[in-house]
This record gives structure tokens, sequence and C-alpha cells, in this order.
């Protein structure tokens, strides 16, 4: 009995030893298969509670050689918190959307990044020193690439058209170097070109929003270029794509004395940087008049289609170009409150914010070329004791304390155009506004309420506050 003891444990002891060497010997039979289905069924394999991304991070750790676990734990222990946006050219943190934690796939899950639209083409690059862990290509997350990163993190960037020359698996990254370019590949065809950029800390997916704090310096942006450049195949297509896209950017470096790369230039010098003072070109009408009420995110409608026209008609920069490029839909979404700010911004609207309200109203109406322009405050002033203010369709319920979404940010920025500020900076500021219901935006709504004599003025959005909203 004991030698038939001993013999048992034997066998079971090797059969154990030879599962295990098949495991490692071919993991794109056994793990690989589980995460493509995964990946297949939700999205992207990493959905869900994370326990698919912890199997793979376990699976790169057993498959990575010596060197690739050292760079790996060279990147430190301590993680950096505040981080340039990824995208290199176009983008400021001003304008950036928040849209971590909207309800993705009717409601069956929750987006798990942040999306920021930008040129298909544009160049991403890593905000920190990393270490390339997957290249992949999936049916959902399109073209995406996995980083390590300090403090245990991993990046994951997805939809992107094509990855960095020469991109592979266990390459160390320094920060600003090409991760990839922006797309639309995988599920995001019929979304627009953006990035979809995640943080992951133990296969949990946290808000990227509130790490994305600022900008690379113009100098930091004109030197990664440079290098992205000499990577290109066909260079000199490449870089009229930069000459047409982001002549902004190339403005800001002239007038910070920065060198441009070989070949990057301004197509019509002194055209980017108008004063505020400067007659407008003639732009789209609406209806044979002006549009006299306020516009905002998720607004729809024949209004909007003027708005984006005029917008792409005055072409003040790269915002717009895009936006032309994207087409008057009639939603007024990210991309067209982008290309808002921009107009907002170049022209000296503060805040340059992306809402359509007074201040930009009076602006455009002060400088139109129309002929009735001596009759705009008229008209504006009689319309606006008839015409529904649009935004109301986005108030269908009572807001308090806690509560998120849309309806929120709109009352957010609502309440900052009148003066009624949420805060001075940050979440909540002008050109900062978000979908959640604090003290803060309570604040505001209470002093808004006892300004216009709404009783009793406790920050409650209700019926009557609505009411009050529908006249201003």
């Amino acid at each position: 009995m004991e030698n038939t003891s001993h013999i048992s444990r034997f066998v079971t002891q090797s059969s154990f030893v030879a599962l295990v060497f098949i495991f490692l010997s071919f993991p794109s039979v056994t793990l690989g298969h589980s995460i493509r289905d995964a990946e297949e069924h939700q999205g992207f394999y990493v959905q869900g509670d994370g326990a698919d991304f912890d199997q793979w991070s376990d699976w790169w750790g057993r498959r990575s050689d010596n060197a690739t676990r050292q760079a790996i734990e060279a990147l430190g222990s301590e993680k950096v918190l505040d981080l340039s946006i990824p995208i290199l050219l176009g983008v400021e943190v001003s304008e950036l959307p928040d849209n971590f934690g909207e309800p993705r796939g009717g409601g069956t899950r929750t987006h798990e990044g942040h999306d920021t639209h930008a040129p298909k083409d544009t160049p991403v690059v890593s905000p920190t020193a990393a270490v390339v862990t997957r290249i992949a290509e999936w049916a959902n997350a399109g073209k995406v690439v996995y980083t390590a990163n300090p403090g245990g993190e991993t990046f994951v960037y997805m939809h992107l058209n094509r990855f960095a020359e020469g991109l592979s698996e266990g390459d160390v990254l320094g920060k600003g170097d090409l991760v990839g370019y922006v797309g639309n590949t995988g599920n995001a065809v019929g979304a627009g070109d953006h990035l979809h950029f995640e943080i992951r800390e133990g296969g949990i997916a946290k808000d990227p929003l509130p790490r994305l704090t600022q900008e690379f310096s113009i100098e930091e942006k004109m030197q990664f270029l440079g290098t992205i450049l000499d990577k290109q195949v066909d260079r000199a297509s490449y870089v009229s794509f930069i000459n047409n896209n982001f002549q902004e950017e190339i403005q800001r470096a002239i007038n910070a004395g920065v060198e441009l790369p070989e070949g990057t230039m301004l197509e019509n010098p002194g055209s980017t940087s108008l004063p505020s003072t400067q007659p407008l070109t003639s732009g789209p009408e609406y209806a044979g008049s002006k549009v006299s009420f306020d516009m905002t995110i998720g607004e729809r409608g024949d209004h909007v289609v003027w708005l984006q026209e005029f917008l792409i008609s005055q072409d003040k920069g790269e915002r717009a170009r895009y936006l032309a490029r994207s087409t008057a839909t009639g939603y007024f979404g990210s991309i067209t409150q982008s290309a808002l700010a921009e107009y907002q911004r170049i022209v000296g609207i503060s805040p340059a914010s992306g809402y359509y309200g007074p201040l930009t109203r009076r602006y455009i109406s002060s400088f139109a070329t129309n002929d009735d322009n001596n009759d705009n405050d008229l008209v504006e002033q009689e319309q606006d004791k008839h015409v529904q203010h649009p935004m109301l369709h986005m108030f269908t319920r009572d807001l308090g304390r806690g509560l998120k979404g849309e309806d929120v940010r709109a009352l957010q920025q609502l309440l900052n155009n009148r003066g009624f500020i949420v805060a001075q900076s940050g979440y909540g500021s002008p050109g900062n506004e978000t979908d959640y219901f604090g003290p803060a935006t309570q604040d505001a709504l209470a002093r808004f309420q006892a300004a216009n004599s709404i009783s009793p003025p406790v920050g409650y959005f209700g019926p009557i506050t609505r009411e009050v909203i529908a006249t201003l």
C-alpha cells in the first residue's frame, strides 16, 4: 500500500508538471484563446472586473525575458500623477471631454477609458517612461498598444490608425516617444477618429481625466515631432499633413522662438492670430435671422447646423477644419464644442468654454456683415421673449446633490456663463464643467436662485427653476 501511494503521488505530480509545461509553451492555445473570446464578446478583453487583464498580465510576466522584466522594474514604484495629453498636437486640457463611465453597449457596460477626438494620423506619444507589453489588433479595440508605466500602472491606447514605425513588444519608451497614430479602427469606425486611452491598476480601470492636467511644452512638441518626422517612410506627405492640420501649433512655436522641424511652416503667416476687432467674414444665416438662444453639448437641430457652418466658414484653426471634415451634422458634440472654444479663444471671448451663450451671440451680432446688422439687438430681445430655450430639453428631471449626467454639465455651463461661477479653477470652472452635481454646483445654483427671486434658494433644481430659465 505504501509503495502504491508513492507511485500515485509521483504520477499526479508528473501530470501537473506536464500540464504546466504545456500551458507555458502554448499560451495562445489556452489563455490567449480565452482573452480573444472575451475581447470579441465584451468589446475588448479588459472590460468587466479586470480578471482577464490580471490573467494576461501574469501571462506576459511569464513569457517576457529578464531584460524586459528588469526594464519594467526600473520604472519604479511611484506613479506619475500629472500626465500630459498623449495626443501630441491640437488638443488642449480645456477641450478634454468627460466621458469615463458613460453607458456603452446599450447599457450593458460602462466606458472604461477616455475618448478624445483628433484628426486621423495625429501622433500619439507616451506621457511617461514606459515599456511596451502588448501590440495587437482586435475586432473591437482595433489596433491597440499596452504599456507598463511607473507605479505598476498599465496604459492602453486603442483604435489607432497605425502603430509607431518599428514598435515591438519589450521596447523601452521615454516620455514623448511615439506609440502610434489616432484612428478609428475596430468598432470605432462610425465614431470618428479618436484615441481611447485607459489607465489600469491591478486590472481596474481608473478615470484618466483627473490625471490629464497638462500639455507638453511647445519646445517638447516640436522636439518630439521632429523625431516622429524622421521615422516617416513618406516624410513629405506627413509634413504636408502636419502643415494642413496644426497651423496654430506652428504659429505658437514661431511666437516662442522655437525651431521648427524641417519642412513645417505657416501656410499663411499671420492668419492664425486675428485681433478681436477684425470684422467677420460672411457666414450662413439661420432661418433668415440670428440664433438668439444658448446652445451646448447635446443640442440637435437646424440651429446647430447654422453654428457648425458658421464655425467652418470662419476657419479659425485646426479644430474648425476638423469640424469641416466631420461636416455639419446638426448634433452639438465634443467636436463642435472644441471648434467653438477655439473660435472664442482666438477672437477674445472669455471664458472660451465652447458654450454658445450671451457673450458669443453678442460678438457675432456686433460684427456680422448682414444688412440687418443694426437691428440685431432688437431682434434678439424680441425673439428671446418668444423662443423657448432649446437647452431645456436637457432639463427633463429635477437635479440635486449626487446626481450625474449631461444635464448637470449643461447646468454648470449655464451658471458659469451667467456669472454664477461654480468654481474659480479646476473641476466646475468655466471650460471645465463636469457631469457631477456636488456642493459647488449646489452653491452656485443657490446664488442664481437668490438673484432671480426663486424661493427657497437652496440649490435644488426643480420645476420653478426650470421655468425661470425658460424666460432668460
